[in-house]
């Protein structure tokens, strides 16, 4: 009642004012009964406590909720005011209430995918270091097996630091014009130890080059989870993964294609999901199930689109869409599909 009241005050003092210099007209003007002045004193009054009451009531919910502070559990609250204020103010409340949930909830869950990630990597880091170490004590020491060990560890930490910098991402990018074979040719070189040691072969298939308007570091790394989990799947096969580049639409599209172990039919809707290994991704002790995840989530913040084909014992064929045909380049000699 005292919020209520000093909200109000202003309407008391307009009131006793509009009061006064009535009266004093009146009495400047020769009207002197007193009688009158105090019967229209009080009906005045009266009318004003009624006009307090009728706000004080339509709005009590709302000056209760004033009082108490109370915000936490807004959300189940249904005002039974009949002012248009407190409506306002509640559904005002209410879409702030929203907000804040959605951001408390999209903190909780990065955190708790942070926390997993880490907890997984760990874990992944132990079985280099200790090959390592076994390693260390034998003689001779077989260097091709340690530098294996060494890469697990040196893309183990990159993975780590990356997912770092996803949490930042709009600070940590630049659009600018990229060639897709040049892309694609740096890529495969920084895979060159994993290819020779794995038996798997790049080939690429297309001889026209396409300038995109992408990030050169973020579609690098892009290319280089496609193409890291080409290579560990179809590891020891001889065969080749191909890359193909064709204009659909309005669209560019990459075609990445091994000829490895593939996916099962029931896993594919679930590859880009955080933490999800899948039947193959089991029987591989390296793998995190962040790879794809991250894929699918930096090809969002860069406007482009992942998608998979697989069969299972047959390969896999992973899409590249680049969208809007305004931002795509000397394309004009490019396959059209």
């Amino acid at each position: 009642m005292k919020l209520f009241l000093k909200h109000h005050i202003g309407y008391i003092l307009l009131f006793l004012c509009y009061a006064f210099l009535f009266a004093l007209i009146f009495w400047l003007d020769g009207f002197h009964r007193l009688s009158v002045f105090i019967y229209a004193a009080i009906l005045g009054l009266f009318l004003l406590i009624i006009f307090l009451m009728w706000q004080y009531f339509s709005q009590k919910h709302l000056y209760q909720m004033f009082q108490k502070k109370r915000v936490f559990g807004l959300k189940n609250d249904r005002t039974s005011d009949s002012s248009d204020l407190s409506q306002e103010v509640v559904e005002l409340l209410n879409h702030q209430f929203d907000h804040y949930y959605r951001e408390v909830t999209t903190m909780r869950n990065a955190r708790e995918e942070h926390l997993t990630f880490i907890n997984q990597w760990v874990h992944q880091m132990k079985t280099p270091i200790a090959v390592l170490k076994l390693m260390l004590e034998e003689t001779p020491v077989e260097r091709e097996s340690m530098l294996e060990e060494i890469d697990k560890l040196q893309e183990g930490l990159q993975m780590a630091l990356n997912v770092a910098r996803m949490e930042s991402f709009e600070q940590d990018f630049i659009i600018e014009q990229v060639s897709v074979r040049e892309m694609i040719l740096a890529t495969i070189d920084d895979h060159k130890q994993n290819f020779i040691r794995h038996r798997v072969y790049p080939k690429i298939l297309f001889k026209d080059d396409a300038l995109i308007e992408t990030d050169a570091k973020w579609f690098r790394f892009i290319l280089y989870q496609i193409i890291g989990n080409s290579i560990k799947y179809a590891a020891g096969t001889g065969t080749d993964i191909t890359f193909s580049l064709m204009r659909r639409g309005h669209a560019l599209q990459l075609k990445i294609t091994d000829s490895g172990s593939g996916i099962r039919k029931e896993d594919l809707p679930r590859v880009f999901r955080p933490f999800f290994t899948g039947y193959q991704g089991r029987s591989h002790k390296e793998a995190t199930g962040m790879g794809l995840y991250m894929v699918a989530q930096l090809c969002e913040k860069l406007n482009h689109q992942v998608s998979i084909h697989s069969i299972l014992d047959e390969g896999t064929e992973v899409t590249l869409t680049i969208n809007e045909f305004e931002h795509i380049k000397s394309v004009d000699n490019l396959k059209n599909a």
